[in-house]
């Protein structure tokens, strides 16, 4: 169609403006003419230029309306067009980054071009192909979109549509060979389309020979097609064309190496640095490294791809793989293809045999990988036992079960039961262990795992019976056997456990078993373990109270469960001593008070941990998590945040832990919650004096120990089961499994007459407790009359209380696990560094670094360590945490007094109490001052004076160099005073107020520091001026002049103030004010 001359000249003078970017003259043309079919596709290009979006998007509107198909999708092309070059600043061909690594604001852009081009992709999509080269740009523009987006799924399946595009697709090919179309979805005719209907093209002629060696396994006849078109090459696609030969010779042997260098160096010239490189790496093959580094540090070029590649080889070659990854690194942001990321793993997985270090880099290779082949099951594989080694199970979890539901390969399948088990969800996890358990060939650690299990989910019995069917397929097998042993002595099942110990002793011998499994240690051995086992305690209390160890790296140290460790520090006791490491055993150093701060002046002092802000993100530390969990608040402290992150290793250990808290010896424990119900129900006699060891006043009975003295006598187990036998108490094959381990002789002889039935027998403790485990105890009880020692007596009372606490230990445990596995806490996989990926109580502290959130502990050293990392992460405990709650009004005075109490008797070092407790407390108490809990409160304060582990030392971060001690003493001063003042202030009466007062005077002010470098004797001498200068501080606020000067005026009497020293205070404290 001819156009009119008005038409032609707009579209004309358009593209001049365009052309020359002059957007101000088109944008005036545009303003002063009605749109045309014409040309309104340049419109669109002006109007997006000039800022006015809206606009163009009208022009696609007006277009849809006033022109035809083709026009309406060119305005659509050339607004996605446009918009693509004002994010990325270049047209929408090839890709420029990784999927997914784009920031909001691109990706933004990126769905707003979709959003245009969507009605062309329907109709595409609905044709499952392209009918014209439009339709084909629009579509490569959302290949691109979608590819940035990480949606390789979508590219592939758009990408299909090119297969049928005539002439063949260029384009495709390039996605073929990024490995970004589906196996099978070109025709093995494709290279030859490809060539023959893009005749003028260079990529279409190379493309079609890389195809076929990449895609179509025909390497040979490639190279050879491609060593044919040397002659035809120009100049300019010579270096392109030498890469392509080097791909595929690469794909063969060192022989066409050796060619394709010849070749480029006739194309190129002898000196060229592709040359160069490409002689370079065939000498880094042929073993040459030397010789390769040489011709390679004389080409360094880090922004080519080509050079880092090589100088990473050269560097894994020498072992150096710090710098081999470094730089393949560097090389893959220049190559999207799915081989140079597989190259980059297995690179670094090669490092990782040296230093886990490198496994970071196993998984950002792998991740890429999979990003672009999401179906690849090796990469999958490499991945995700890269992930679980690293203790990423939440990710690695995920990954196994897509590999068990792809992969017959059985090891997943195990290893998603692992992970589950890890992160909260046992119920699945023995789902999955009962499905393995159903094949034939069902490997030993499922079983072994399934058995664990069985044991967290029901109880030890249940385990066994489950372990025990499987016996004679594992019996030959150590990892069985030791599982047996185990699990036997948690069920009560002692004989068999012995059955299993000769078992495995069996195939030591017989070289089946490691040496390892079992060892024998001799008196000495264990008395060198009991020095070291001391030698380390100590140690390991003198890094907690130094600050230099958190509680739950002590506990993990001495191997118990951090529940337990809990427990030991905060178990009541009458007393305790004064000793340093005793100190630091019964002790909960949760937080310091205090710490150097930045303040608004710029300057560092000492100051009160802040505390959280409600509806905020918080990671919360183990320690922190207990403390809570025994108070009865997670679900408070849930309410009270948006979110609580915890670290996915707290499962792990908690879970650890819940099988270490089962009883290893069942058949000790009913042994002694039977001798505890005998002597409860006043069956056993009870006697204190025995007599001399050889003249006691009834027979001894002592089977497992040897007399210390000669004259001493004991009669052994025989000497009971005769007379049972004899007298047709028992059957013979009764006896049978007791009699295996009454090894003992008779103890009678002829000063020592046979016992007889009814005797009065004096039964030493741990013979008893082998009579229990053997089914005798009832009938030794019936026929005999039983005698235990007081010593005996308490024992057992001990043994029955340790019993109580660790199945309660235990089910706490559990109920902190099923807490913690619940939605109402997100669980995070933390990046931990290669010496602490085991070690769970840093998991938290590096949690809030990698998120930069507060971290909520009971433990002083990591609440040090965040608020001293170069962010000063706010870190806070539970002291400070119940504040915040009380502020808010999720627990009241009463509920907020007992929680300080609660933590002052665990010994939680080094709070201090509100104002508000210690009012409540005295009003409580008015009739009838102090009270026991104000006097608890100031015994606890006199104990965190006198602690070895409060920091006496200046704080030499802080501007003005306080040691902590001092700002804790003079805080504590200021409660005791403010609670003075405030007793005179408050409905308490007048005589009230004033036994207060003398209360508080003698008790509540504080001792100095005990380890103070000077001995606090300056400290203690500004006491009375600093009691004395807070008092009218307070009285000034509350402006009551009466109340005021009685108080004054009685602080000066108890306090024992001359007039010339109380004069010189107050008129240097009202100066200062």
């Amino acid at each position: 169609m001819k156009l009119k001359m008005t038409e032609l000249e707009n579209r004309q003078n358009l593209n001049k403006y365009i052309k020359e970017e002059n957007y101000a003259d088109a944008l005036e043309l545009l303003n002063s003419t009605q749109l045309s079919s014409d040309w309104c596709h340049l419109a669109i290009i002006v109007y997006l230029a000039s800022e006015k979006e809206s606009l163009a998007k009208q022009t696609i509107g007006w277009a849809k309306k006033n022109s035809d198909l083709l026009v309406w999708r060119r305005c659509i092309y050339e607004y996605a067009k446009m918009r693509w070059r004002m994010i990325w600043g270049h047209d929408p061909e090839g890709i420029i980054v990784l999927p997914g690594m784009i920031a909001q604001k691109g990706r933004d852009g990126i769905n707003e071009i979709l959003e245009v081009i969507q009605p062309v992709l329907l109709h595409i999509e609905g044709d499952e192909c392209v009918s014209n080269e439009l339709e084909a740009k629009i579509l490569l523009i959302a290949i691109n979109a979608f590819w940035l987006l990480g949606n390789i799924e979508k590219v592939r399946k758009l990408a299909s549509y090119l297969v049928t595009k005539t002439p063949a697709s260029i384009e495709l090919a390039n996605l073929a060979m990024m490995g970004l179309i589906e196996k099978g979805s070109l025709t093995s005719d494709f290279p030859e389309r490809l060539n023959n209907e893009n005749p003028d093209s260079f990529n279409a002629k190379m493309l079609s020979q890389l195809l076929k060696a990449e895609i179509f396994g025909q390497s040979k006849d490639a190279f050879e097609s491609l060593k044919a078109f040397a002659p035809e090459i120009k100049e300019e696609d010579g270096l392109g064309y030498c890469r392509g030969l080097l791909h595929v010779a690469q794909l063969l042997s060192q022989s066409e190496i050796e060619e394709c260098i010849k070749l480029s160096k006739e194309l190129l010239g002898e000196g060229h640095r592709f040359c160069k490189l490409a002689y370079a790496e065939y000498l880094l093959n042929s073993g040459k490294i030397d010789d390769a580094e040489e011709i390679v540090n004389g080409f360094k070029d880090e922004n080519d791809p080509q050079w880092l590649q090589i100088y990473a080889f050269i560097q894994a070659k020498k072992g150096d793989y710090e710098d081999a990854i470094k730089y393949y690194e560097k090389a893959s942001k220049f190559m999207t293809h799915p081989e140079v990321f597989a190259t980059l793993g297995r690179l670094a997985s090669q490092a990782t045999k040296k230093d886990d270090k490198f496994l970071n880099n196993v998984i950002a290779a792998y991740r890429s990988l999979l990003n672009l082949k999401p179906d690849n099951l090796s990469a999958r594989h490499n991945l995700t036992f890269a992930l679980a080694r690293s203790g990423k199970l939440q990710e690695a979890k995920e990954h196994f079960k897509y590999l068990s539901e792809n992969s017959s390969d059985i090891i997943y399948k195990q290893n998603y039961g692992y992970c589950l088990a890890n992160t909260g969800e046992l119920g699945k996890a023995l789902e999955i262990y009962d499905q393995i358990c159903q094949i034939v060939n069902v490997p030993v650690e499922a079983i072994i795992a399934k058995t664990e299990l069985l044991k967290q989910i029901k109880d030890p019995f249940i385990a066994f019976d489950f372990l025990q069917k499987h016996r004679n397929k594992f019996w030959d097998m150590p990892s069985y056997l030791q599982c047996y042993m185990k699990v036997s002595s948690q069920a009560n099942q002692d004989n068999l456990m012995h059955e299993a110990l000769l078992q495995l002793r069996k195939l030591q011998l017989q070289g089946k078993a490691s040496p390892d499994v079992i060892q024998e240690k001799t008196l000495d051995d264990l008395i060198e373990y009991s020095k070291q086992w001391n030698k380390r305690t100590r140690q390991i209390h003198d890094f907690c109270l130094k600050g230099k160890m958190p509680s739950t790296l002590a506990d993990d140290t001495l191997s118990q469960p951090v529940y337990t460790g809990w427990s030991i520090r905060t178990q009541r006791l009458d007393w305790v001593s004064e000793e340093p490491a005793t100190t630091a055993s019964y002790s909960v150093y949760a937080t310091n008070c205090f710490h150097p701060l930045k303040c608004d002046d710029g300057k560092v002092y000492l100051k009160r941990l802040k505390g959280p802000l409600s509806n905020s993100e918080v990671v919360m530390d183990i320690t922190a998590l207990i403390t809570l969990h025994r108070l009865g608040l997670l679900d408070k402290a849930k309410g009270f945040f948006k979110i609580v992150y915890v670290p996915t290793l707290y499962l792990s250990e908690l879970f650890k832990d819940s099988d270490e808290l089962l009883f290893h010896q069942y058949s000790n424990v009913e042994a002694i919650c039977e001798i505890k119900k005998s002597i409860d129900s006043g069956k056993f006699d009870i006697l204190e004096d025995f007599g001399t060891p050889d003249n006691r006043p009834f027979p001894y009975i002592n089977e497992h120990t040897l007399p210390e003295r000669e004259e001493e006598h004991y009669y052994r187990l025989v000497d009971i089961l005769n007379v049972l036998e004899e007298n047709g108490i028992v059957r013979k094959n009764e006896l049978d499994n007791i009699k295996k381990i009454t090894l003992k002789p008779t103890g009678v002889d002829q000063k020592h007459p046979a016992v007889k039935v009814n005797d009065k027998l004096i039964l030493e403790l741990s013979t008893l407790k082998t009579i229990c485990n053997f089914g005798l105890f009832a009938k030794v009880q019936e026929n005999f009359k039983i005698i235990l020692s007081l010593e005996s007596q308490r024992q057992v009372l001990s043994e029955f209380s340790t019993i109580e606490h660790q199945k309660k230990l235990k089910d706490w445990n559990s109920d902190l696990y099923n807490i913690l596995s619940s939605d109402n806490f997100k669980k995070v996989d933390v990046d931990l560094a290669v010496d602490n990926r085991g070690d769970f109580s840093l998991a938290a502290l590096m949690l809030s670094t990698q998120k930069n959130l507060p971290l909520y502990s009971d433990d002083r050293v990591l609440q040090m360590a965040a608020l001293n990392d170069k962010s000063q992460i706010l870190s806070f405990g539970t002291d400070v945490f119940i504040n915040a709650l009380y502020l808010k009004e999720y627990i009241n005075r009463e509920e907020l007094t007992k929680i300080y109490l609660q933590l002052i008797d665990w010994r939680y070092k080094f709070i201090i109490p509100p104002l508000e407790v210690m009012i409540y407390l005295a009003e409580q108490y008015s009739t009838k001052p102090p009270g026991i809990e104000l006097k608890k409160i100031a015994m606890y304060a006199h104990e965190c004076m006198r602690d070895p582990g409060l920091f006496c030392g200046p704080e030499k971060t802080a501007d003005i160099p306080l040691p902590i001690a001092v700002k804790l003493y003079t805080e504590w001063l200021q409660l005791a005073t403010n609670f003075i003042v405030k007793c005179w202030n408050n409905t308490i009466d007048e005589c009230a107020a004033n036994k207060f007062t003398d209360w508080a005077l003698l008790n509540l002010l504080p001792t100095v520091p005990k380890y103070m470098l000077d001995g606090g004797y300056r400290l203690a001498s500004m006491t009375k001026r600093i009691v004395l200068g807070d008092a009218i501080t307070q009285l000034m606020t509350i402006g009551n002049i009466e109340v005021g000067n009685k108080v004054l005026l009685l602080l000066k009497q108890k306090l024992e103030l001359n007039d010339i020293e109380y004069n010189r205070i107050v008129s240097e404290t009202i100066d200062a004010l």
